[in-house]
């Protein structure tokens, strides 16, 4: 599932459709994965900002159906 990875390096935001990511801590870097087979490496990753929208939550709450087997419920609201 694709969903729409928002970073900051520097002055100006950025934003990738990707279908992964995943941080590398030892190298300092977020590797982002595309649903061409494509990645790209952002390095000095602790310099950057991230935003992640509801699309990122609905993709990461399929991705854990599909490995649990089991319904996922979202809590909305307060």
């Amino acid at each position: 599932m694709k969903y729409a990875l928002r970073y900051k390096k520097g002055l100006f935001w950025r934003k990738a459709i990707v279908v992964g990511h995943n941080y590398d801590q030892s190298q300092d870097k977020m590797i982002l994965f595309f649903e061409d087979g494509g990645v790209r490496e952002i390095s000095e990753w602790r310099k950057c900002e991230i935003k992640l929208g509801q699309d990122w939550v609905i993709a990461r709450k399929k991705q854990m159906e599909a490995e649990s087997g089991v319904d996922v419920k979202l809590n909305v609201g307060g």
